[in-house]
C-alpha cells in the first residue's frame, strides 16, 4: 500500500494548466452523507443535474451510462433484473441478485416503470452491501434519492418531445410553508412512449387448433412496445426543534402499455446440435450434426448456436385470442359444471398502480443521531400475453395468459449513529421486512380452465441487527468491521379450490412432504434461514486527494420456492407438486426414491478488492479505480430438470416430465477491474472515460440441459431384456457431471466503456449553448450458462445541443444515432408444434428488441431560487 501511495502522490504534485474544479458529490452509501471521493466503495453517482445534462430518461439509461452495471428486462416493464459486476440472477426465478432502492428503502417489485422526475441523484453500489443495504444486495445496490423540502422556494418545468410519439412533461416544485418549520416538495410527471413495433398477424394465420370453438381469425396489426407512466411524489419536512426532524413521503404511479414485441427465431432456424439434420453422415465432432446412434440423439431439442440477426424479424401475436376471449371444446352450453372452459375478453398488455409511503424521524441525541424509517408500499399489476409470440395455439392456450399480482411491503428501520469525529466511532441498528404476494393467472383457455386460479400466496419476514465500528488507526489509515446478522422466513401457501375431487381425477394429493392432502385443504411451505454478512476495510489516505482501500466483504441472497409446484393445476382444485424424477423410468423399471426440490438455498459469496479514489490538480482530474475478485456458491440457475408427478400412488410407474426450475447449480467465480476518470481539460470542456471488465464463470454446474443438447452428461444404462425400441427410455442423465465448469455466466458483457464529451460557452453574458456527446459499447454476452446463443456488442452513440441562461434550457438530441437495435435478451422456449427426428420438441427464441433512434428536443425551465 505505500507503494501505491506514493505513486499517487507523484501523480498529484504535477503542475498542468487545466480547467475548473469538478463537482464534488456527497452519498448516502453507509446511511451517512460523506463525499464520493472518500468512500471506500466502488460507486457510481450521478446528480441529477448530470442526469439533465446527459438526457437520461430512465432507469435503462443509467444501467448504459454505468460500467459493470445492466438491467436485464424480459416480457415488458413487468420483469427487470440489475446485474452488477456479471452476477446475473435468471429472469424469471427469485430475488434479484442486486436490488433496487428509493430513499434507502428497498423497492420488492419492479422499478422499470418509475420516471427520474423526482430524483436528486443516483446511486450505483457495486459489491457486496448486505451490511448496510440487507438482504439481495450481494452484488451491489442501486439507491435512487428524491429531493428534499428546501427553505426557499425553487422548482422546475420539464417538457420533452420527439419521434415514435415520444413525450414527456415533468414538473417539481419545493419551498416553506412555514419559514424554517415545515417545508414541502412536490413532483408531477408523464411520460409516454408509442412504440416502434406492430403486430404482424394476417387473417386465418393463426393456427385453429381443435380444442376451441371458433377461434378469432381475424389480422391484428396493433401497436406493441408502447408505455404511458404518470407518476406523482409529495414531501413534507418538520423542523420539530433544532436538533430534530421528520420527513413524510407519498408517491403514486400507474403505468399502462400495450403488449410488448418479440422477435422470433423459429425452430426451423436451429443451426447446432439438431437430430436428423442428417441422419446419413456421422457427427462431426461440433455436434452439428447427431445421429441416431448418438445419446442425445433422443434428448436433444437442437439450439442456435452465436447470434440471431434481428433485423427484418417481426412478431405473429395472436393478440385477439385475449382481447376477445375464447372457449374450449370442453365448453357445453348451459352446463355450469363446464363454464369455467369458456374465457372472458382481457386487453393485452399491462397494467400497474404503485402506491408507497415513507415517514422518517431524524433526531440528535446529544453527539449522537438516531434515524428511525417506517415504510409501505403496495404494487398492483394485470397483465394479459402471448408468451410464445407466435399463431400457433398448442396445449389449449398453454403460451397465453392472463395474470394479477399484488404485492405489499413493510419494512422498519433504526439506527444509532456516533459522533463522526471521533477517532473511535460506530453504529448500530435494527430491521424488519414483512412482505406478501398474492398471483392468480389463467390461461385462454384448458389449464385452470380459462378461469382466474385461487391466489398463490408468498409471504417473508427478515429481521436484522446490524452494526459498523470504525477505528482510525493513524492520520492515514482507517480500520472498518461491520456486520449484519438476519433472519428470513419465507412462506409459500396455495389453497385447492373445490370441495370434491374433479371428474375423472383421483382422490387424494400429494403435499411437499409426501403426505397425502384431500382436496380443499391448502398447501403450505414454509422456510427459515439465518445469515451472517461482514464486511472488513482497511481504507490508507495518502494525500488530500488520494485514497486506496483493500475490502473483504460476504454477501447473501435469499432462498426461493419453486412457484411453479405450487400453482394450481390442470383439473382446477389441484396443486402442481412436483418432485425430482432423477431419471426417465423404463418399462419393468422400479420406481427410485426421490428428493423434494420445493425451495432452492440461500446463496453466498465473497468478495475481495482493492481500490482508489484520486484527484490530480486541484481537482481537475479525477481517477477512480478496483479491482476485485469474487468466489461464488450455489448459485441460483434456471433450467429443464426432469419431474415426477405422482397422481396415483397405485400406478406402476410415475409420469415424467420436464419442468422449468430453480435449482443450486454450484459455483462460480468473478474477476474484473473498474475504471472511471474525469477531465476538465479546460473550463469549457470536460471529458470521460470509464472502463469496466468482468470475467465471471461456473466452477461447478452439472446442467442437464447442456447434457441433453450435447451427449456431455448422458449415460446410456438399458434394462435387461428391454426391446431397443425402448432404448431412448434408458438414457440417463449423471448429475455428477461438471459439464458446464468453465462457461461463461450469461447475461452480462465482458467488457464495456463509457466516454464523453461536453462543451460549453458563452453567446452573451445571459446566453450560453452547450454540445455534448456520449458513446457506450458493450462486447456480446451470451443468454444462457450453455453458452450457444449469444448478443453482439452494443454500440450507443448520442448527441446533444442547445441554448441556455439561468432560467432555461433548450436542447436538440439525436440519441442512438447508429440506430442499433441489438436486442436486450434473449428468451428460449419449446415449439410444441413440431416434432425433430429424434422425437423431441425443438427450441424456438424470443428476441427482446431496443429502441432505435430517438430525435427529439427539450426545453426546461426553472424558477425560484436558483
Amino acid at each position: 500500500m505505500p507503494v501505491i501511495a506514493a505513486l499517487l502522490i507523484g501523480v498529484t504534485s504535477c503542475n498542468v494548466a487545466w480547467g475548473q474544479a469538478l463537482e464534488e458529490l456527497t452519498v448516502t452509501a453507509r446511511k451517512t452523507e460523506e463525499s464520493l471521493q472518500e468512500v471506500p466503495i466502488s460507486i457510481t453517482a450521478f446528480s441529477a443535474e448530470q442526469l439533465l445534462d446527459i438526457g437520461a430518461f430512465d432507469n435503462d439509461d443509467v444501467a448504459l451510462l454505468t460500467v459493470n452495471f445492466n438491467t436485464v428486462s424480459q416480457i415488458g416493464r413487468r420483469l427487470d433484473r440489475p446485474v452488477i459486476r456479471g452476477q446475473a440472477a435468471p429472469s424469471t426465478f427469485g430475488e434479484p441478485n442486486a436490488s433496487y432502492f428509493i430513499d434507502g428503502v428497498y423497492v420488492s417489485g419492479t422499478i422499470s416503470a418509475a420516471t427520474l422526475g423526482p430524483v436528486e441523484r443516483v446511486e450505483i453500489l457495486r459489491g457486496p452491501q448486505s451490511t448496510q443495504f440487507g438482504r439481495a444486495t450481494f452484488s451491489g445496490a442501486v439507491n435512487y434519492v428524491t429531493r428534499k423540502p428546501t427553505n426557499e422556494y425553487t422548482g422546475e418545468i420539464l417538457v420533452r418531445g420527439g419521434n415514435n410519439d415520444s413525450r414527456v412533461v415533468s414538473a417539481w416544485g419545493s419551498g416553506p410553508i412555514v419559514k424554517d418549520k415545515l417545508m414541502f416538495f412536490a413532483s408531477a410527471s408523464y411520460d409516454k412512449y408509442g412504440g416502434q413495433w406492430n403486430n404482424s398477424l394476417e387473417e386465418n394465420a393463426a393456427t385453429k387448433a381443435d380444442s376451441f370453438v371458433d377461434p378469432p381469425q381475424q389480422a391484428d396489426f396493433s401497436d406493441l412496445g408502447a408505455t404511458e407512466t404518470s407518476q406523482a411524489v409529495g414531501k413534507l419536512l418538520w423542523n420539530v426543534t433544532d436538533n430534530a426532524e421528520v420527513i413524510f413521503k407519498l408517491g403514486y404511479l400507474k403505468g399502462e402499455d400495450t403488449h410488448y414485441p418479440q422477435l422470433i427465431v423459429s425452430s426451423d432456424e436451429l443451426n447446432c446440435f439438431v437430430p436428423g439434420i442428417d441422419i446419413d453422415r456421422p457427427d462431426d465432432g461440433n455436434g452439428n450434426l447427431i445421429n441416431p446412434d448418438s445419446l442425445n440423439y433422443y434428448t436433444s431439442p437442437g439450439q442456435y448456436c452465436g447470434s440471431p440477426d434481428y433485423e427484418g424479424r417481426v412478431s405473429s401475436m395472436n393478440i385477439p385470442d385475449l382481447n376477445t376471449g375464447m372457449t374450449s371444446t370442453r365448453y357445453v352450453p348451459g352446463d355450469p359444471t363446464t363454464a369455467g372452459y369458456q374465457s372472458e375478453a382481457t386487453k393485452a398488455g399491462l397494467e400497474r398502480e404503485q402506491y408507497n409511503t415513507l415517514l422518517e424521524y431524524n433526531q440528535g441525541l446529544g453527539s449522537w443521531d438516531m434515524t428511525a424509517r417506517l415504510a409501505a408500499n403496495r404494487d398492483e399489476l394485470k397483465t394479459a400475453y402471448d408468451l410464445d409470440g407466435t399463431p400457433a395455439r398448442e396445449l389449449s392456450g398453454l403460451f397465453s395468459f392472463y395474470e394479477e399480482q399484488v404485492r405489499e411491503d413493510t419494512s422498519f428501520d433504526l439506527r444509532f449513529d456516533s459522533p463522526v469525529e471521533n477517532r473511535t466511532r460506530g453504529s448500530l441498528g435494527f430491521y424488519y421486512f414483512d412482505f406478501e404476494e398474492d398471483a392468480r393467472q389463467k390461461s385462454h383457455v384448458g389449464i385452470n380452465q380459462g378461469q382466474l386460479n385461487a391466489p398463490t400466496i408468498s409471504t417473508t419476514k427478515n429481521i436484522a441487527v446490524f452494526g459498523a465500528l470504525e477505528f482510525d488507526a493513524t492520520e492515514k489509515l482507517t480500520l472498518t468491521a461491520e456486520a449484519r446478522w438476519a433472519e428470513d422466513t419465507k412462506n409459500i401457501k396455495s389453497p385447492n379450490t373445490c370441495e370434491e375431487p374433479a371428474a375423472g381425477a383421483p382422490p387424494n394429493r400429494y403435499d411437499p412432504d409426501g403426505v397425502f392432502a384431500a382436496p380443499g385443504v391448502s398447501i403450505e411451505h414454509e422456510e427459515t434461514t439465518t445469515a451472517v454478512t461482514p464486511r472488513f476495510t482497511a481504507r490508507y489516505s495518502a494525500t488530500d486527494n488520494a485514497m486506496v482501500y483493500m475490502q473483504a466483504a460476504k454477501g447473501n441472497k435469499p432462498g426461493a420456492f419453486n412457484r411453479g409446484l405450487y400453482t394450481q393445476g390442470r383439473d382446477g382444485c389441484q396443486t402442481q407438486l412436483y418432485y425430482n424424477g432423477g431419471e426417465q423410468l423404463g418399462p419393468g423399471g422400479t420406481r427410485q426414491t426421490i428428493e423434494p426440490i420445493a425451495f432452492v438455498e440461500e446463496e453466498n459469496a465473497w468478495t475481495w478488492e482493492l481500490g482508489g479514489k484520486t484527484s490530480w490538480l486541484d481537482n481537475r482530474i479525477r481517477a477512480n479505480f478496483a479491482v476485485f475478485y469474487i468466489d461464488w456458491d450455489d448459485l441460483t440457475a434456471f433450467e429443464l430438470r426432469p419431474i415426477e408427478i405422482k397422481t396415483d400412488p397405485n400406478a406402476p410407474f410415475p409420469i415424467i416430465v420436464n419442468q422449468s426450475l430453480g435449482l443450486n447449480a454450484g459455483g462460480a467465480e468473478v474477476k474484473g477491474i473498474e475504471l472511471e476518470t474525469t477531465f476538465a481539460i479546460t473550463d469549457k470542456l470536460l471529458a470521460t472515460f470509464n472502463y469496466g471488465f468482468n470475467d465471471g464463470r461456473y466452477t461447478e454446474y452439472a446442467s442437464k440441459s447442456y447434457a441433453d443438447t450435447t451427449g456431455n452428461g448422458l449415460i446410456y444404462a438399458p434394462r435387461e431384456g428391454a426391446p431397443p425400441e425402448f432404448n431412448k427410455n434408458f438414457i440417463r442423465w449423471d448429475s455428477s457431471v461438471n459439464n458446464l465448469g468453465g462457461k461463461e455466466i450469461p447475461n452480462s458483457s465482458r467488457h464495456n466503456f463509457i466516454t464523453s464529451l461536453a462543451y460549453n460557452d458563452q453567446f452573451t453574458a445571459d446566453l450560453g449553448w452547450f454540445a455534448r456527446t456520449d458513446f457506450v459499447y458493450e462486447s456480446e454476452k451470451f443468454t444462457s450458462g450453455t453458452n450457444f446463443e449469444k448478443i453482439d456488442p452494443r454500440k450507443l452513440w448520442n448527441v446533444r445541443t442547445g441554448l441556455d441562461n439561468i432560467d432555461w434550457r433548450l436542447a436538440l438530441f439525436v440519441n442512438n444515432i447508429l440506430d442499433d437495435q441489438t436486442p436486450s435478451a434473449i428468451i428460449g422456449f419449446v415449439d410444441l408444434t413440431t416434432t425433430n427426428e429424434g422425437g423431441t420438441n425443438p427450441n424456438q427464441y424470443a428476441l427482446t428488441p431496443t429502441r432505435g433512434r430517438q430525435v427529439g428536443a427539450e426545453f426546461v425551465y426553472r424558477f425560484g431560487n436558483l
